[in-house]
């Protein structure tokens, strides 16, 4: 690794009871890459501003997530903070509502399970 990536992986690992470095410990693999370890920035600001250091359940979840997974999910959260909403009320009325599931394709609202979100 160039001398740039191992000062971030030695950042990640200053702590090593943090969410963070057990994260770089459990996935070293991935972050052994010096491609990837110019992105731990962001997993520091993800668990940095999450709480699941205080709640062990969210920590072993926080934990399992793949960090191919957890960057692609946080590149989704960034895009959608930055999408503006703007309500058309004259449209209102005019389709029924839309019903997606968790992965985000358009279902029956009778064949949805809990997991159900709504665009009205």
């Amino acid at each position: 690794l160039e001398p740039m990536h191992r000062e971030r992986l030695r950042r990640a690992l200053a702590a090593p009871s943090s969410l963070l470095a057990r994260y770089v410990v459990r996935h070293s693999d991935y972050w052994s890459d010096a491609r990837r370890a110019g992105r731990l920035d962001e997993v520091a600001r993800h668990f940095a501003a999450s709480g699941a250091a205080r709640c062990s359940a969210a920590m072993r979840a926080a934990l399992a997530e793949k960090p191919g997974g957890l960057l692609r999910r946080l590149k989704r959260e960034r895009a959608s903070r930055a999408c503006v909403f703007f309500p058309f009320s004259h449209l209102v009325g005019l389709m029924p509502p839309l019903y997606f599931d968790k992965d985000g394709s358009i279902v029956d609202k009778s064949d949805a399970g809990e997991d159900l979100f709504c665009l009205k």
